[in-house]
Protein backbone atom coordinates (compact mmCIF):
# COMPACT_ATOMS: atom_id res chain seq x y z
CA UNK A 1 0.00 0.00 0.00
CA UNK A 2 1.24 3.32 -1.23
CA UNK A 3 0.20 6.88 0.10
CA UNK A 4 0.81 10.38 -0.55
CA UNK A 5 0.43 13.80 0.10
CA UNK A 6 -0.32 16.94 -1.45
CA UNK A 7 3.15 18.97 -0.87
CA UNK A 8 3.96 15.46 -2.81
CA UNK A 9 5.74 13.69 0.77
CA UNK A 10 5.46 9.88 -0.49
CA UNK A 11 4.91 7.62 3.05
CA UNK A 12 6.72 4.36 3.47
CA UNK A 13 5.82 1.40 1.73
CA UNK A 14 3.45 -0.91 3.32
CA UNK A 15 3.81 -4.71 2.31
CA UNK A 16 1.06 -7.36 3.18
CA UNK A 17 1.74 -10.91 1.87
CA UNK A 18 -0.99 -13.99 1.69
CA UNK A 19 0.17 -15.97 4.89
CA UNK A 20 -0.83 -16.93 8.12
CA UNK A 21 3.18 -16.19 9.54
CA UNK A 22 5.56 -14.01 8.25
CA UNK A 23 9.46 -14.90 7.36
CA UNK A 24 12.33 -12.89 8.13
CA UNK A 25 13.72 -12.70 4.43
CA UNK A 26 10.18 -11.45 3.25
CA UNK A 27 11.51 -8.43 4.66
CA UNK A 28 14.77 -8.02 3.72
CA UNK A 29 16.27 -5.47 1.19
CA UNK A 30 13.39 -3.58 0.83
CA UNK A 31 12.68 0.42 0.72
CA UNK A 32 13.42 2.09 3.35
CA UNK A 33 10.90 2.52 6.59
CA UNK A 34 8.77 -0.02 4.73
CA UNK A 35 6.59 -2.43 6.96
CA UNK A 36 5.39 -5.72 6.24
CA UNK A 37 2.00 -7.46 7.15
CA UNK A 38 0.50 -10.58 6.28
CA UNK A 39 -3.20 -11.21 6.08
CA UNK A 40 -4.95 -14.77 5.10
CA UNK A 41 -6.28 -13.61 2.28
CA UNK A 42 -3.41 -10.97 0.85
CA UNK A 43 -5.68 -7.95 1.34
CA UNK A 44 -6.37 -5.05 3.80
CA UNK A 45 -8.83 -5.97 6.92
CA UNK A 46 -9.52 -3.94 9.95
CA UNK A 47 -6.53 -4.82 11.55
CA UNK A 48 -4.32 -4.54 9.12
CA UNK A 49 -5.10 -0.91 8.36
CA UNK A 50 -5.60 0.13 12.06
CA UNK A 51 -1.81 -1.27 11.91
CA UNK A 52 -0.92 0.70 8.76
CA UNK A 53 -2.36 4.00 10.01
CA UNK A 54 -0.69 3.71 13.63
CA UNK A 55 2.57 2.68 12.09
CA UNK A 56 2.79 4.65 8.98
CA UNK A 57 0.43 7.47 8.86
CA UNK A 58 0.31 9.14 12.52
CA UNK A 59 4.27 9.48 12.38
CA UNK A 60 4.00 11.69 9.74
CA UNK A 61 0.71 13.56 10.88
CA UNK A 62 2.27 14.24 14.42
CA UNK A 63 4.98 16.38 12.38
CA UNK A 64 2.45 18.72 10.98
CA UNK A 65 0.81 21.34 13.04
CA UNK A 66 -3.14 22.22 13.23
CA UNK A 67 -5.35 20.12 11.55
CA UNK A 68 -4.97 17.85 9.26
CA UNK A 69 -7.24 15.40 6.57
CA UNK A 70 -6.68 11.79 6.12
CA UNK A 71 -8.59 10.80 2.39
CA UNK A 72 -9.51 7.08 2.28
CA UNK A 73 -11.13 4.82 0.23
CA UNK A 74 -14.80 3.75 1.01
CA UNK A 75 -13.74 0.44 2.07
CA UNK A 76 -15.72 -0.55 5.87
CA UNK A 77 -12.45 -1.69 6.88
CA UNK A 78 -10.51 1.26 6.80
CA UNK A 79 -12.85 2.38 10.09
CA UNK A 80 -12.23 1.08 13.32
CA UNK A 81 -12.75 2.74 17.02
CA UNK A 82 -9.18 3.21 17.57
CA UNK A 83 -8.55 4.56 14.43
CA UNK A 84 -11.30 7.15 15.09
CA UNK A 85 -10.16 8.10 18.53
CA UNK A 86 -6.80 8.41 17.73
CA UNK A 87 -7.64 11.37 14.62
CA UNK A 88 -9.65 12.77 17.16
CA UNK A 89 -6.68 13.05 19.49
CA UNK A 90 -4.62 14.59 16.58
CA UNK A 91 -7.04 16.80 14.88
CA UNK A 92 -7.19 14.67 11.66
CA UNK A 93 -10.54 14.58 9.82
CA UNK A 94 -10.93 11.23 8.20
CA UNK A 95 -12.85 12.30 4.92
CA UNK A 96 -14.31 8.89 2.83
CA UNK A 97 -14.46 9.29 -1.01
CA UNK A 98 -17.84 8.91 -2.97
CA UNK A 99 -18.28 5.10 -3.44
CA UNK A 100 -16.89 4.19 -7.04
CA UNK A 101 -15.21 6.91 -7.82
CA UNK A 102 -11.55 6.75 -7.15
CA UNK A 103 -10.91 6.88 -10.84
CA UNK A 104 -11.96 10.62 -11.05
CA UNK A 105 -11.45 11.47 -7.10
CA UNK A 106 -8.33 9.20 -5.71
CA UNK A 107 -4.70 11.33 -6.44
CA UNK A 108 -2.85 8.25 -6.75
CA UNK A 109 -5.25 6.50 -9.30
CA UNK A 110 -5.39 9.46 -11.35
CA UNK A 111 -1.52 10.41 -11.51
CA UNK A 112 0.49 7.97 -9.58
CA UNK A 113 -0.20 4.63 -10.27
CA UNK A 114 -0.03 4.25 -13.92
CA UNK A 115 3.99 4.61 -14.26
CA UNK A 116 4.30 2.88 -11.10
CA UNK A 117 2.45 0.00 -13.12
CA UNK A 118 4.73 0.64 -16.25
CA UNK A 119 8.34 0.76 -14.26
CA UNK A 120 7.00 -2.16 -12.56
CA UNK A 121 6.44 -4.35 -15.50
CA UNK A 122 9.80 -3.57 -17.08
CA UNK A 123 11.62 -4.77 -13.51
CA UNK A 124 9.23 -8.01 -13.70
CA UNK A 125 10.56 -8.35 -17.39
CA UNK A 126 14.37 -7.81 -16.43
CA UNK A 127 13.97 -10.08 -13.58
CA UNK A 128 12.25 -13.00 -15.57
CA UNK A 129 14.93 -12.79 -18.39
CA UNK A 130 17.70 -13.45 -15.68
CA UNK A 131 17.29 -14.86 -11.58
CA UNK A 132 13.61 -14.92 -12.13
CA UNK A 133 14.02 -17.10 -15.68
CA UNK A 134 13.67 -20.20 -13.60
CA UNK A 135 10.64 -18.85 -11.21
CA UNK A 136 7.24 -19.16 -11.76
CA UNK A 137 5.80 -16.64 -9.92
CA UNK A 138 8.20 -14.07 -7.20
CA UNK A 139 8.82 -15.47 -4.72
CA UNK A 140 8.22 -13.42 -1.18
CA UNK A 141 12.09 -13.20 -0.26
CA UNK A 142 12.45 -11.48 -3.68
CA UNK A 143 9.58 -9.13 -3.39
CA UNK A 144 10.83 -6.39 -1.13
CA UNK A 145 14.33 -6.05 -3.72
CA UNK A 146 12.44 -5.72 -6.69
CA UNK A 147 10.14 -3.19 -4.91
CA UNK A 148 12.98 -0.98 -3.53
CA UNK A 149 13.99 -0.98 -7.67
CA UNK A 150 10.85 0.03 -8.35
CA UNK A 151 10.58 3.02 -5.44
CA UNK A 152 14.44 4.02 -7.48
CA UNK A 153 13.14 3.91 -10.70
CA UNK A 154 10.03 6.70 -9.47
CA UNK A 155 11.78 8.69 -7.11
CA UNK A 156 12.77 11.26 -9.81
CA UNK A 157 9.25 12.42 -10.59
CA UNK A 158 7.29 10.75 -7.47
CA UNK A 159 7.10 14.04 -5.71
CA UNK A 160 5.95 16.00 -9.12
CA UNK A 161 2.86 13.15 -9.85
CA UNK A 162 1.78 13.04 -6.62
CA UNK A 163 1.17 17.04 -6.55
CA UNK A 164 -0.15 16.89 -10.12
CA UNK A 165 -2.91 13.67 -8.68
CA UNK A 166 -4.07 16.21 -6.20
CA UNK A 167 -4.71 19.30 -8.59
CA UNK A 168 -6.36 16.98 -11.09
CA UNK A 169 -8.70 15.67 -8.77
CA UNK A 170 -9.36 19.22 -7.23
CA UNK A 171 -8.53 18.32 -4.01
CA UNK A 172 -5.41 20.34 -3.37
CA UNK A 173 -5.79 23.64 -4.30
CA UNK A 174 -9.75 23.05 -3.93
CA UNK A 175 -10.96 23.15 -7.23
CA UNK A 176 -14.71 21.34 -7.92
CA UNK A 177 -14.69 22.13 -11.37
CA UNK A 178 -11.83 19.76 -11.89
CA UNK A 179 -14.44 17.10 -11.35
CA UNK A 180 -17.14 18.37 -13.32
CA UNK A 181 -15.49 19.07 -16.28
CA UNK A 182 -14.26 15.04 -16.46
CA UNK A 183 -17.61 13.32 -16.20
CA UNK A 184 -18.90 12.27 -19.15
CA UNK A 185 -21.38 14.89 -21.55
CA UNK A 186 -24.48 13.84 -23.59
CA UNK A 187 -23.56 15.00 -26.81
CA UNK A 188 -26.06 18.00 -28.29
CA UNK A 189 -28.15 16.50 -31.34
CA UNK A 190 -30.08 18.06 -33.52
CA UNK A 191 -34.05 17.83 -33.76
CA UNK A 192 -33.71 15.42 -36.53
CA UNK A 193 -30.78 13.29 -34.87
CA UNK A 194 -33.25 13.61 -31.63
CA UNK A 195 -36.13 11.83 -33.68
CA UNK A 196 -33.75 9.30 -35.33
CA UNK A 197 -32.47 8.17 -31.93
CA UNK A 198 -36.16 8.15 -30.37
CA UNK A 199 -36.63 5.39 -33.53
CA UNK A 200 -33.58 3.56 -32.30
CA UNK A 201 -34.66 3.44 -28.47
CA UNK A 202 -37.76 2.20 -29.87
CA UNK A 203 -36.27 -0.91 -31.72
CA UNK A 204 -34.11 -1.29 -29.25
CA UNK A 205 -37.08 -1.88 -26.26
CA UNK A 206 -39.37 -3.84 -28.57
CA UNK A 207 -36.27 -6.19 -29.25
CA UNK A 208 -35.75 -6.46 -25.65
CA UNK A 209 -39.48 -7.00 -24.64
CA UNK A 210 -39.57 -9.56 -27.71
CA UNK A 211 -36.29 -11.59 -26.06
CA UNK A 212 -37.99 -11.50 -22.87
CA UNK A 213 -41.38 -12.52 -23.45
CA UNK A 214 -41.86 -14.30 -26.34
CA UNK A 215 -43.51 -17.62 -25.73
CA UNK A 216 -43.41 -16.70 -21.54
CA UNK A 217 -47.46 -17.50 -22.14
CA UNK A 218 -46.18 -21.46 -23.01
CA UNK A 219 -46.81 -23.51 -19.79
CA UNK A 220 -43.14 -24.76 -18.76
CA UNK A 221 -42.68 -28.37 -20.23
CA UNK A 222 -42.88 -30.99 -17.45
CA UNK A 223 -39.67 -33.78 -16.79
CA UNK A 224 -40.94 -37.19 -16.06
CA UNK A 225 -38.17 -39.81 -14.37
CA UNK A 226 -38.26 -42.89 -17.33
CA UNK A 227 -37.83 -46.49 -15.85
CA UNK A 228 -34.44 -46.76 -17.63
CA UNK A 229 -32.40 -49.94 -15.32
CA UNK A 230 -29.02 -49.21 -14.30
CA UNK A 231 -26.34 -49.68 -16.80
CA UNK A 232 -29.06 -49.42 -19.59
CA UNK A 233 -29.18 -47.30 -22.08
CA UNK A 234 -33.17 -45.95 -23.70
CA UNK A 235 -33.88 -45.37 -27.54
CA UNK A 236 -34.45 -41.49 -27.93
CA UNK A 237 -37.44 -39.88 -29.13
CA UNK A 238 -36.78 -38.34 -33.18
CA UNK A 239 -38.81 -35.23 -34.28
CA UNK A 240 -39.67 -35.80 -37.48
CA UNK A 241 -39.52 -32.23 -39.64
CA UNK A 242 -42.32 -31.25 -41.57
CA UNK A 243 -39.74 -31.56 -44.94
CA UNK A 244 -38.76 -35.57 -43.77
CA UNK A 245 -40.46 -38.94 -45.48
CA UNK A 246 -41.47 -41.65 -43.30
CA UNK A 247 -39.12 -43.26 -45.07
CA UNK A 248 -35.82 -41.15 -45.21
CA UNK A 249 -34.43 -43.12 -42.71
CA UNK A 250 -34.35 -46.54 -42.04
CA UNK A 251 -35.84 -48.23 -39.03
CA UNK A 252 -33.38 -49.71 -36.54
CA UNK A 253 -34.18 -50.83 -33.13
CA UNK A 254 -31.81 -53.76 -31.63
CA UNK A 255 -33.17 -56.53 -29.75
CA UNK A 256 -34.36 -55.89 -26.36
CA UNK A 257 -34.30 -51.95 -26.81
CA UNK A 258 -36.34 -49.73 -24.34
CA UNK A 259 -38.23 -47.05 -26.48
CA UNK A 260 -38.44 -44.03 -24.27
CA UNK A 261 -41.20 -42.92 -26.80
CA UNK A 262 -43.27 -45.56 -25.42
CA UNK A 263 -42.52 -45.15 -22.55
CA UNK A 264 -43.41 -41.33 -22.53
CA UNK A 265 -46.81 -42.36 -24.82
CA UNK A 266 -47.70 -45.59 -22.76
CA UNK A 267 -51.15 -44.54 -21.19
CA UNK A 268 -52.18 -48.01 -19.29
CA UNK A 269 -50.37 -51.06 -18.32
CA UNK A 270 -51.33 -54.58 -20.72
CA UNK A 271 -52.16 -56.36 -17.70
CA UNK A 272 -54.88 -53.95 -16.38
CA UNK A 273 -55.63 -53.80 -12.88
CA UNK A 274 -53.23 -55.45 -10.36
CA UNK A 275 -54.90 -58.73 -8.93
CA UNK A 276 -53.91 -57.64 -5.98
CA UNK A 277 -56.34 -54.59 -5.26
CA UNK A 278 -59.62 -55.78 -4.52
CA UNK A 279 -62.09 -53.11 -4.96
CA UNK A 280 -60.22 -50.92 -7.40
CA UNK A 281 -62.00 -50.30 -10.70
CA UNK A 282 -60.19 -50.20 -14.10
CA UNK A 283 -60.23 -46.10 -15.51
CA UNK A 284 -58.11 -44.21 -18.26
CA UNK A 285 -56.62 -41.59 -18.20
CA UNK A 286 -59.06 -39.27 -19.82
CA UNK A 287 -61.62 -40.46 -17.11
CA UNK A 288 -59.31 -38.83 -14.29
CA UNK A 289 -60.19 -35.76 -12.93
CA UNK A 290 -59.49 -33.36 -10.07
CA UNK A 291 -61.19 -35.09 -7.15
CA UNK A 292 -60.67 -38.54 -8.16
CA UNK A 293 -59.26 -41.26 -5.87
CA UNK A 294 -56.88 -43.04 -7.12
CA UNK A 295 -54.24 -46.40 -5.82
CA UNK A 296 -51.11 -45.30 -7.41
CA UNK A 297 -48.10 -47.77 -7.66
CA UNK A 298 -44.95 -46.18 -6.90
CA UNK A 299 -42.65 -49.33 -7.39
CA UNK A 300 -39.59 -49.13 -9.46
CA UNK A 301 -39.54 -51.15 -13.02
CA UNK A 302 -42.55 -53.15 -11.49
CA UNK A 303 -40.79 -54.46 -8.68
CA UNK A 304 -41.70 -53.85 -4.76
CA UNK A 305 -38.56 -51.99 -3.63
CA UNK A 306 -40.24 -51.92 -0.35
CA UNK A 307 -43.21 -53.61 1.31
CA UNK A 308 -45.66 -51.69 0.78
CA UNK A 309 -45.18 -49.56 -2.49
CA UNK A 310 -49.14 -49.14 -3.59
CA UNK A 311 -50.87 -45.59 -2.29
CA UNK A 312 -54.10 -43.87 -2.05
CA UNK A 313 -54.20 -40.12 -3.33
CA UNK A 314 -56.62 -37.71 -3.95
CA UNK A 315 -55.53 -35.90 -7.81
CA UNK A 316 -55.68 -31.98 -7.17
CA UNK A 317 -54.22 -31.37 -10.75
CA UNK A 318 -54.67 -32.86 -13.88
CA UNK A 319 -51.06 -31.76 -15.88
CA UNK A 320 -52.48 -33.39 -19.13
CA UNK A 321 -54.25 -36.47 -20.16
CA UNK A 322 -50.86 -39.03 -19.02
CA UNK A 323 -49.78 -36.95 -15.82
CA UNK A 324 -51.17 -35.94 -12.29
CA UNK A 325 -50.54 -35.09 -8.78
CA UNK A 326 -52.66 -36.02 -5.84
CA UNK A 327 -52.27 -35.78 -2.05
CA UNK A 328 -51.48 -39.26 -0.98
CA UNK A 329 -53.55 -40.35 2.48
CA UNK A 330 -51.89 -42.92 5.56
CA UNK A 331 -53.33 -46.03 7.20
CA UNK A 332 -54.51 -44.92 10.67
CA UNK A 333 -52.43 -46.67 13.43
CA UNK A 334 -54.11 -49.97 14.21
CA UNK A 335 -56.15 -49.46 11.18
CA UNK A 336 -58.29 -52.80 9.86
CA UNK A 337 -56.99 -51.72 6.33
CA UNK A 338 -59.50 -49.87 5.37
CA UNK A 339 -59.59 -46.65 7.08
CA UNK A 340 -56.63 -43.87 6.27
CA UNK A 341 -55.72 -40.55 6.83
CA UNK A 342 -53.86 -37.56 5.70
CA UNK A 343 -50.35 -37.00 7.26
CA UNK A 344 -49.29 -33.77 8.75
CA UNK A 345 -46.51 -33.66 6.85
CA UNK A 346 -48.42 -32.85 2.97
CA UNK A 347 -47.36 -35.96 1.01
CA UNK A 348 -47.43 -34.41 -2.58
CA UNK A 349 -46.81 -36.47 -5.24
CA UNK A 350 -46.63 -36.55 -9.13
CA UNK A 351 -47.30 -39.34 -11.34
CA UNK A 352 -48.23 -40.37 -14.50
CA UNK A 353 -50.92 -42.65 -16.13
CA UNK A 354 -49.12 -45.75 -16.42
CA UNK A 355 -48.41 -46.26 -12.50
CA UNK A 356 -52.45 -45.80 -12.00
CA UNK A 357 -53.48 -49.14 -10.81
CA UNK A 358 -57.39 -48.43 -11.00
CA UNK A 359 -60.06 -45.85 -9.20
CA UNK A 360 -61.13 -46.38 -5.49
CA UNK A 361 -65.27 -45.10 -4.89
CA UNK A 362 -65.32 -41.88 -2.82
CA UNK A 363 -64.56 -42.43 1.00
CA UNK A 364 -66.95 -42.23 3.77
CA UNK A 365 -65.62 -39.42 6.14
CA UNK A 366 -65.45 -40.09 9.80
CA UNK A 367 -64.45 -38.18 12.90
CA UNK A 368 -61.37 -36.84 13.22
CA UNK A 369 -60.54 -36.86 9.73
CA UNK A 370 -60.49 -40.87 9.09
CA UNK A 371 -61.84 -41.81 6.23
CA UNK A 372 -62.90 -45.19 5.53
CA UNK A 373 -62.53 -46.88 1.99
CA UNK A 374 -63.69 -50.07 0.40
CA UNK A 375 -60.48 -51.71 -0.30
CA UNK A 376 -57.99 -52.90 2.36
CA UNK A 377 -54.62 -51.93 2.02
CA UNK A 378 -53.66 -55.28 4.08
CA UNK A 379 -53.59 -57.02 1.04
CA UNK A 380 -50.87 -54.40 -0.91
Amino acid sequence: MYAGSADGTQLPAYVVYKAVNMHDLWTIGGPKGARYNRTPSGWFDMATFTDWFKKIALPYFRKLEGKKVLIGDNLSSHLSVSVIEECEKHEICFVFLPANSSHLTQPLDVSYFRPMKIAWREILLKWKKTEGRKKATVPKDTFPTLLRKLEEKLFQNSASNLKAGFVKTGIYPINRQKILDRLPKLPTLEPADQSQLKDMDDSIVALLNEMRYDGADQPPKRKKKLSVPPGKSGKGVYLQSSSESSSSSADYEPEGEMDCEKTLSQTKSPSGPSPLASGVSDVGGTEIKVGAWLLVNFSVDGETKRKRNLYLGKVFEVVNLTEFEALFVRPTFRSSGSTFSFPQLEDRSAFNVSQVIGAVEEPEEMRRGILKFKVNSTEW
